[in-house]
């Protein structure tokens, strides 16, 4: 039988340093993961945004469209009430939000009552639009619920010189 005899430079890593090892590797790991999944959000958040930017840029072009074939301009077709509407992308015609939908600048609860036309992309990105008879400016209004959880919201402006 052999015997084996260790030298004091020899000897083996203690449990506390197993363990400290152990939390340094731990930390090292969730700050990865924790950037990782900032990084995911925010790119999400990117994307959501350029989805409901191409949404009401298709919105401006349509309204550029249908009042630019109007003869008396713009104010005789949007002027008129309800005071939201969008337009139907199938049948280029205005449908309006029913009356009881007012809040400004969007209206952001309830969206059950919102017209099925005014909703895109399985009706997560909502459409409004409004029209200023003075200044002959369109607003396009869009919200969506996030990815990440709340709601979010994006507006462009759009003027039509008659």
């Amino acid at each position: 039988m052999r015997r084996y005899s260790r030298r004091w430079g020899e000897r083996g890593d203690t449990i506390v340093e197993v363990m400290i090892a152990i939390a340094v590797v731990s930390s090292v790991l969730a700050g990865a993961f924790t950037v990782t999944q900032k990084s995911t959000l925010a790119v999400r958040d990117g994307q959501e945004r350029g989805e409901m930017l191409q949404i009401l840029q298709g919105q401006v072009e349509l309204v550029r469209a249908v009042a630019l074939t109007q003869t008396t301009g713009p104010s005789s077709i949007y002027s008129s009430s309800p005071k939201y509407f969008c337009i139907d992308s199938a049948t280029r015609s205005k449908v309006g939000y029913p009356a009881s939908v007012t809040s400004s600048p969007f209206p952001t609860t309830d969206t059950s009552s919102y017209p099925t036309q005014c909703k895109s992309i399985s009706g997560r990105y909502n459409i409004a639009v409004t029209y200023n008879s003075t200044t002959n400016t369109f607003t396009f209004l869009g919200n969506w619920d996030r990815f990440a959880g709340g709601t979010n919201s994006m507006q462009l402006s759009y003027r039509i010189v008659p």
